[in-house]
């Protein structure tokens, strides 16, 4: 899937292709976050969790493939009150993750949702993230696992594109960053109906 993909699937014509509430994960999680947090979404799309979170005062820079979704972002976040709290920047994670990289130990949390990436990369973001966060600065993660595959509730159907739990735990250990919470299966909202077999993550940076 690329920009192309998702320019076309966040068409401004359709509507907000996942809603404008905010992940449920997220909501259950948002009270770790420590007041007036520097958080880094990865993949937020059009904005619903930016705003949930900008409205309770955190600031939050999104990145994302797609300019369409992010332009429908930073409206979102406009007409919300927030537009201030909230950036936008069109990246490519392959290549972000390639680079020299830069803002070390400056953020409190990094979140990715439904942000599925192959798991050579999926390593290297995480890895990123480590390094980018403060200590005890948390990432919060909510990705479909393998298991999820055929249950026709969406999501990637390419076992790579998934989190596989044991995997995850290895590669955190690598990077540095300890599991708080690490618990699985959903059923969320407009695009994701039926109960799931997901990834729920938070984890700490040690």
């Amino acid at each position: 899937m690329n920009a192309e993909f998702w320019d076309t699937r966040y068409n401004p014509a359709t509507g907000f292709l996942y809603g404008t509430a905010p992940n449920d994960f997220l909501a259950s999680q948002v009270s770790r976050l420590p007041r007036c947090s520097r958080v880094l979404s990865l993949g937020e799309g059009e904005g619903r969790n930016a705003v949930f979170l900008a409205k309770l005062g955190h600031t939050v820079h999104c990145i994302d493939l797609s300019k369409v979704g992010l332009e429908k972002a930073a409206l979102l976040a406009t007409e919300n009150g927030v537009g201030e709290l909230v950036t936008t920047e069109v990246v490519d994670l392959d290549k972000r993750c390639s680079g020299s990289g830069g803002g070390d130990d400056k953020l409190d949390c990094v979140l990715s949702v439904w942000c599925h990436l192959p798991s050579d990369l999926e390593k290297r973001v995480l890895g990123m993230a480590a390094k980018a966060l403060k200590t005890g600065g948390l990432v919060i993660l909510e990705h479909y696992s393998p298991k999820n595959i055929g249950r026709g509730t969406g999501g990637p159907q390419d076992a790579d594109l998934c989190i596989d739990p044991v995997a995850l735990k290895n590669v955190l250990a690598e990077v540095g960053l300890k599991i708080v919470s690490l618990g699985d299966e959903v059923s969320e909202g407009k695009m994701h109906q039926g109960m799931s077999a997901t990834v729920q993550l938070v984890a700490q940076k040690v």
